[in-house]
């Protein structure tokens, strides 16, 4: 792979040889896109109920708006499932998003994204670009800065409080939804474990993070869903979500295929999906960071965004 990097180009070659693509789409199509089932009676891909025993009237995300989706719908998600996902899970996620959108320029639905604590409001337009306004007096932000540059925050930006394991659960349940209908039977350990509301105890649950410095070089926002086709010792199924500049990547547990691990669970090497980021762009903005985060944790936290 002329113009990347060794690490970069060794990642591509093991997800090549070792995972097929499932599942991709773009988080705003020109039109939108209906994911699912549409034969009646229409049933729930999460609680399995059919139309009569639940309802099916709202409209459901397949990937939550707030990651800037504006075009992928799941036909096969009833409302109460859709209610209780956004409640318990995605309610964790934007939280921990919270001070990243507007950062970041990640439009959500009402629009542009907002930030306010007692120290900062920030806000982000397409129109004006990024504005911070600092209401600590004693804070001297300094001139802004112009074009690309290392620019770090002038007073501190904390997230509302949230769960790490819920907003991995926010994760997971997104990639169980974009999943074609013929592999939901390898990942029903997955939604089975996401229909557990309950405050779950895991030993881990990696979360790979990475950011990508300039002017929001995933574009309009992408997903995918990957499953390995060979016997190597990794999970069964991937699920990717790259916004602005971020990108998650979680797998989808106790699915078909993740044997190996044992019921204790297993380790594995960690590599992250490769990036489409050449040597052209990290020479213009920087090179891609990447770090692995542990959200396991079931008590709720307050963390700081970072992007280093």
């Amino acid at each position: 792979m002329n113009g990347f990097s060794d690490e970069n180009a060794e990642s591509a070659r093991f997800y090549e040889e070792n995972y097929e693509l499932i599942a991709s789409y773009p988080l705003a199509a020109e039109s939108p896109v209906h994911i699912g089932d549409k034969s009646e009676p229409r049933m729930c891909r999460f609680c399995r109920k059919q139309r009569g025993d639940t309802t099916f009237k709202n409209r459901a995300h397949a990937i939550p708006e707030f990651l800037g989706n504006r075009s992928l719908f799941l036909i096969n998600e009833c409302d109460r499932c859709n209610k209780l996902f956004a409640d318990e899970y995605e309610d964790h996620l934007a939280k921990l998003l919270g001070p990243a959108r507007p950062i970041l320029g990640m439009r959500g639905k009402s629009g542009a994204p907002k930030y306010n604590s007692s120290t900062a409001r920030i806000e982000s337009t397409p129109s004006s670009g990024l504005h911070i306004t600092v209401k600590d007096v004693s804070v001297r932000p300094g001139d802004p800065p112009q074009g690309p540059c290392d620019f770090t925050l002038p007073v501190d930006t904390p997230t509302q409080p949230y769960v790490p394991l819920r907003a991995a659960k926010a994760l997971v349940k997104a990639g169980c939804s974009i999943l074609p209908s013929e592999f939901l039977p390898h990942c029903a350990g997955a939604i089975a474990w996401l229909m557990d509301f309950s405050s779950t105890v895991v030993s881990a649950f990696p979360v790979l993070f990475s950011f990508t410095p300039g002017r929001s070089p995933y574009g309009r926002g992408s997903a995918f869903v990957i499953h390995r086709k060979s016997k190597s010792p990794a999970p069964a199924f991937w699920f990717v979500v790259a916004a602005s500049n971020m990108r998650f990547q979680v797998m989808l547990p106790l699915c078909q295929g993740d044997d190996w691990m044992g019921p204790t669970g297993g380790t594995f090497p960690v590599r992250h999906f490769c990036t489409p980021f050449d040597a052209t762009h990290e020479s213009k903005y920087g090179k891609t960071k990447f770090r692995t985060l542990d959200w396991s944790s079931n008590q709720s936290v307050i963390t700081r965004p970072q992007f280093t």
